[in-house]
């Protein structure tokens, strides 16, 4: 599985796409790709006095399940995208590559033969 920009395969370091295929969606290292891309990744502790109401703050992917703890705010040119964390997520941080596409300005195609996912900058 691989991810690509207008043709160039993006270096996620040691990590990868993958296609989740419960969902039929390609998953991608949150970090890596958004810096790969250009842009960077904030993480912020859940300070108190945090109410789930305050997930409005930004377009994201909204929290679900238990508590929040965390959140990162993904941005690139002036777009800003926050994913919320909860206890149960350890490791390395994967989202869906069409949501992040969408959120960070992205068209996305996909190449099933070659296992490749275009992203083009929209114009």
């Amino acid at each position: 599985m691989t991810v690509a920009l207008d043709g160039k395969k993006l270096n996620l370091g040691n990590q990868q796409a993958y296609l989740d295929p419960g969902r039929g969606r390609v998953m991608v290292p949150l970090r890596p790709t958004v810096e790969a891309l250009g842009g960077k990744v904030d993480w912020f502790p859940v300070l108190p006095g945090y109410r789930e109401s305050d997930a409005e703050a930004h377009n994201g992917l909204a929290p679900y399940g238990e508590d929040v703890n965390a959140w990162v705010d993904v941005t690139l040119s002036h777009n800003t995208w926050r994913v919320y964390l909860t206890p149960a997520e350890s490791g390395p941080i994967v989202v869906p590559l069409r949501e992040l596409a969408l959120a960070l300005g992205f068209g996305l195609s996909w190449d099933g033969p070659g296992a490749v996912a275009e992203l083009r900058p929209e114009k």
